[in-house]
């Protein structure tokens, strides 16, 4: 069902975006100077910069939505089969790659019970949201319903460099690893959009498979 679209978002969208995205390890840094918790800080950072992403991007953002609601079937089918493709892969990357998704051990999660349900919300829902938005607005220019397989393949290299680098320590051996697992991670979310014309069933899948990887050790 792959469809050609022409590209709709300017240049100052894509840097405004990416320089949000940015923003939340650095803000995350900055707060942590007073509340001396970085998965709480964290929390707070992804919670407010990712809804000021949402909403900056509010007209890209439910475009995707109103897609995924109009084809439903489609939209769980590629859910489906995104959770399944991204456990595996989340599996994989943590147990070979020894890189962690971007969520607060249980240890956190335990101890600060009154913030649970925003950590929660912030390393799940908010997370992959910030990722499907900033993934579309980077990779926009490149053409995803055409030449499909070296367009997903660019995509995920492209992305998964950028998002390494926001959120990764910059350690030569640490970056290599985080590359792989989250340029494949991104080979995945592009595949979804591909199928889907849609970042709806990426974020979805992205979302709960962070939200049990939090909720199952708590259970």
């Amino acid at each position: 069902m792959s469809l050609k679209t022409e590209t709709t978002l300017s240049y100052k969208r894509i840097f405004i975006s990416i320089l949000l995205l940015i923003l939340i390890p650095v803000t995350a840094n900055l707060v942590d100077r007073f509340v001396d918790q970085y998965d709480i800080s964290l929390m707070f950072s992804f919670n407010i910069l990712a809804s000021i992403l949402i909403m900056y991007d509010w007209n890209l953002f439910f475009i995707h939505f109103d897609r995924s609601r109009k084809s439903i079937i489609d939209t769980l089918l590629f859910v489906f089969i995104g959770f399944m493709l991204i456990t595996l892969w989340t599996y994989l990357g943590t147990r070979y790659l020894r890189i962690d998704p971007v969520v607060p051990p249980t240890s956190v999660l335990v101890a600060y019970g009154y913030a649970r349900p925003g950590m929660l919300i912030a390393y799940s829902v908010m997370s992959a949201a910030s990722f499907g938005i900033c993934f579309k607005c980077l990779t926009d220019h490149i053409n995803v319903h055409n030449k499909e397989f070296q367009s997903i393949l660019l995509s995920g290299l492209l992305y998964g460099l950028v998002y390494t680098l926001i959120f990764t320590s910059w350690q030569p051996i640490l970056l290599a690893r985080a590359y792989l697992f989250y340029a494949i991670l991104t080979i995945i979310f592009a595949y979804l959009y591909n199928q889907t014309h849609s970042i709806i069933p990426g974020i979805i899948s992205l979302s709960i498979v962070y939200l049990l990887i939090m909720v199952m050790p708590l259970l």
